[in-house]
C-alpha cells in the first residue's frame, strides 16, 4: 500500500490518477475540508484525512502503508509565508522521515523541486550534480525544499530507501486560479506584459508516470531532474494564446516597469486587503535564464517526455471546456 501526501494538489492528483489507472493500491492523504475537485475519479475509500503536521495522526496512518510518495508542500512567493513553508516543507518532511524509519517503510519517494537545486547565477545549465549555493537568485520556497532534501538524505544515511524527484514547472489542467495553471489564466485575461526570463516545464502526466516507475523499481540514493525542456516566457504565452484564441502578452517589462509593478501591487494590496499578484520572489524566479538538464532521467530510465505542444493542447482544451464552453 502506497501513501500519497498532498493528494489534492495538481501533481498529487495526477499521481493518484496514475496509480488508480494502474490498479496500484494507495491511500490519498488530504486534510479535512480540502477541495477534492481534482480527485473526482478517486473512490472515497482511498482517502485518509489528516494534517501533515499532526504527528499522532500521521503515525497511525503510516502504520497502514509500506510505501510513501511525499508530494505535500507549500509553494509560495510571499515573504509572509516563509515560516509556513518551513513548518510544512521542512519540519513536515522531517517528521515523515522519522515515521518512515520507525515503521520500516520499504521505499520513500520525495517530490522536491528544481528550485531546491539552487541558482548560483541568473543563467546557465543545472544538473543533478549541482550543489546548493546561497545567492540572491534563490527564493524562500527553494530554500525550504533544499532543507527538506537534507532530511531525506539523512533518512538515506539511516537505511531508508529513498529517491528524490526534482520537477520543473508542472503543467496540466486544474484550477487556473492556483499554482502553475495561473499562467494560462494570465493569457486568457489578455494581460499585456511579460518578463524576459525562461520557463522550465514538464507535463503533469509525465511526472506521475516517472514517480510510479521509480517507486515500483524502489530506486534509492538518487535524484532525478524531471523537466521536458525550456523556452522564453514570451514564446510560452504565444503558444498558449494561439490555443485559447486570445491575444498574447507583447510588452516586455524592464527594470523600471518591475519597480512600478511592485509599488502599485503593494499599494493595491493595502487598499483592498488582497495579496499582490506579483512579488519580488516571483519576479526573481521568472527573470532568470536557467535551464535544467534532463539527460540523466532520459538516459537511465529511457524516458521520452511529452512535447510542450501536446501539453498546451491538452491543458487549453480542458480549460476551454470548463471555463468557456460556448467558445
Amino acid at each position: 500500500m502506497i501513501l500519497v501526501t498532498g493528494a489534492n494538489g495538481l501533481l498529487g492528483s495526477f499521481i493518484c490518477k496514475e496509480l488508480l489507472n494502474s490498479s496500484i493500491a494507495f491511500k490519498a492523504l488530504v486534510r479535512h475540508g480540502s477541495d477534492l475537485t481534482l480527485l473526482k475519479s478517486v473512490p472515497e475509500e482511498r482517502f485518509v484525512y489528516a494534517d501533515i503536521l499532526d504527528e499522532e495522526a500521521m503515525d497511525e496512518i503510516m502504520k497502514q502503508v509500506e510505501y510513501v510518495i511525499h508530494s505535500a508542500a507549500i509553494i509560495s512567493f510571499y515573504q509572509e509565508d516563509k515560516d509556513l513553508m518551513y513548518r510544512v516543507n521542512v519540519l513536515g518532511t522531517r517528521m515523515l522521515i522519522n515515521l518512515a524509519l520507525k515503521h520500516k517503510i520499504k521505499h520513500f519517494v520525495h517530490i522536491s523541486s528544481v528550485a531546491a537545486l539552487g541558482r548560483p547565477t541568473s543563467s546557465g545549465v543545472i544538473d543533478e550534480k549541482s550543489k546548493w549555493v546561497d545567492s540572491k537568485w534563490n527564493n524562500n520556497y527553494g530554500e525550504s525544499k533544499y532543507m527538506a532534501e537534507i532530511e531525506v538524505w539523512r533518512g538515506l544515511e539511516e537505511n531508508l530507501k529513498t529517491v528524490i524527484i526534482n520537477p520543473s514547472l508542472v503543467l496540466g489542467p486544474g484550477d487556473w486560479n492556483r499554482s502553475s495553471t495561473r499562467l494560462f489564466k494570465y493569457v486568457w485575461d489578455e494581460k499585456k506584459h511579460y518578463l524576459n526570463g525562461r520557463l522550465n516545464y514538464v507535463d503533469a502526466r509525465d511526472v506521475a508516470r516517472i514517480v510510479k516507475e521509480v517507486s515500483a523499481k524502489e530506486l534509492t540514493g538518487e535524484r532525478y531532474i524531471v523537466s521536458a525542456g525550456d523556452l522564453s516566457y514570451l514564446k510560452f504565452f504565444q503558444l498558449v494564446a494561439k490555443k485559447l484564441g486570445r491575444k498574447a502578452p507583447y510588452k516586455q517589462v524592464g527594470n523600471f516597469g518591475i519597480f512600478m509593478v511592485l509599488v502599485l501591487g503593494k499599494l493595491l494590496s493595502v487598499l483592498t486587503g488582497k495579496r499582490p499578484l506579483v512579488t519580488k520572489e516571483s519576479i526573481k524566479s521568472a527573470s532568470t535564464q536557467i535551464s535544467f538538464s534532463n539527460a540523466k532521467i532520459k538516459n537511465e530510465l529511457n524516458f521520452n517526455f511529452t512535447t510542450l505542444e501536446e501539453t498546451i493542447e491538452w491543458t487549453c482544451k480542458s480549460f476551454l471546456n470548463k471555463y468557456a464552453p460556448s467558445k
